[in-house]
C-alpha cells in the first residue's frame, strides 16, 4: 500500500484511502510492519489531499508503532559523538604527509538524510567531469580493511601514515570500480559519512567536503513521513 500511495500523483485517491480503511490493524493476521506500512499509506494519501491533521495521525501511529520495534538510545548516541568530537578537537597534526596524488578528487556531501544531499548529487552528477558512486560504504569500508580496526575513529593516531595511503589508494580503487571509471571527481554521498569527516579530511586534504542544510522543521517533517527501506533509528 505505501509504494502504491507514494504514487497518488497517477491513482484514486479517494478509492484507495477507502480500502485501506477497510483493513482492521488490529487484525493477528497482520505483521507489526505490515501495520506500519499501512498506516504511513493512509497518511501519505490523506497528506495528498490536503487532510493534513489526518493525515498527521496516521503518520503518528506509523512512527509509534515502528518505535517499538527498535532499540536507540539516543544517550548513547550523543556520547559516541562527543568521543568524536574530541580526538578531531584535540591538537593533532591535520596536514598530512605528502601522499602520492590520485587521480581523482574524491567529493564527500553530507548532511540530514531527506536535506537534499540526492537532488545536489544529481545536480553536480550532470557535468561531464563528475560522476557519483551514490550512497557508498566505501569509505568506511577501506578503513575497517586497512586498518584492521572498527575504532579508527578514535584512534587516528595510533595509524601510520602507510596505512593512510592504503586506505586512499583502496578508496580510489572502490569508487572507480562503482562508478565505471569515469569521472575524474567522485561524489560519495553517504549522509553518515559526516562520523567520518575528521579523518576524511587527514587522509583526503585534497577533498571537497559539502555539507547540505535544509530548514530543520522541514527535514524533520519529512523523516517524520517516511518509512525508510534502510533503517535509521535516529529518526
Amino acid at each position: 500500500f505505501r509504494y502504491l500511495a507514494m504514487m497518488h500523483n497517477y491513482i484514486d485517491v479517494d478509492h484507495w484511502l477507502n480500502k485501506i480503511k477497510e483493513i482492521d490493524c488490529k487484525d493477528e493476521r497482520w505483521t507489526v510492519l505490515q501495520r506500519v506500512d499501512i498506516h504511513f499509506a493512509k497518511g501519505i494519501l490523506l497528506d495528498s489531499i490536503g487532510k493534513y491533521d489526518l493525515a498527521f495521525q496516521s503518520f503518528q501511529l506509523a512512527n509509534a508503532l515502528y518505535r517499538s520495534q527498535i532499540q536507540y538510545c539516543a544517550k548513547e548516541a550523543q556520547n559516541h559523538l562527543t568521543l568524536i568530537q574530541r580526538v578531531f578537537e584535540s591538537r593533532f597534526d591535520k596536514s598530512s604527509a605528502l601522499f602520492p596524488a590520485l587521480e581523482i578528487t574524491p567529493i564527500f556531501i553530507v548532511g540530514m538524510i531527506r536535506s537534499g544531499t540526492s537532488l545536489f548529487a544529481e545536480i553536480l552528477s550532470s557535468h561531464s567531469y563528475i560522476s557519483s558512486a551514490g550512497e557508498t560504504s566505501a569509505f568506511s569500508n577501506s578503513i575497517q580493511r586497512v586498518c584492521q580496526r572498527s575504532d579508527a575513529l578514535l584512534s587516528i593516531r595510533d595509524i601510520t601514515d602507510e596505512q593512510f595511503v592504503a586506505v586512499r589508494n583502496e578508496y580510489q580503487e572502490q569508487v572507480r570500480k562503482e562508478t565505471n571509471g569515469t569521472g575524474s571527481w567522485i561524489i560519495n554521498k553517504l549522509n553518515h559519512n559526516f562520523l567520518y569527516l575528521g579523518i576524511i579530511r587527514k587522509i583526503f586534504p585534497e577533498a571537497i567536503i559539502i555539507h547540505v542544510k535544509r530548514s530543520p522543521k522541514a527535514a524533520g517533517l519529512s523523516i517524520y513521513q517516511r518509512y525508510f527501506a534502510e533503517p535509521q533509528n535516529f529518526a
